[in-house]
């Protein structure tokens, strides 16, 4: 699961294609950090050749209490927790391993 990632510089050394294990990315629109852009988020989701799932989660919203690429602000969806963990939540339990 990658949420906020950092696009521009951060994944370039990661072998994002060879992923194979289910992929869930989480990225905010309104996220106004330089390095988190949103369109790296859809881009990114097209390298995921090998992942048997993906899908990308957008959300929209949150407050700043802090800077741009802060945890008090749209990067770290702050006040809109209760949107963003509840759609992480089920879609874990259901690519989770069957026991």
């Amino acid at each position: 699961m990658l949420t906020s990632s950092v696009w521009l510089g951060g994944t370039s050394a990661v072998p994002i294609a060879q992923t194979a294990a289910p992929v869930l990315v989480v990225h905010n629109r309104d996220d106004r950090c330089r390095s988190s852009p949103y369109p790296g988020a859809e881009q990114a989701m097209t390298q995921f050749t090998g992942a048997p799932a993906k899908e990308l989660i957008t959300v929209a919203g949150g407050a700043s209490s802090s800077q741009d690429c802060e945890a008090l602000s749209p990067h770290g969806y702050f006040k809109i927790e209760h949107r963003v963990v509840p759609p992480i939540i089920r879609w874990i339990k259901m690519h989770a391993p069957a026991r």
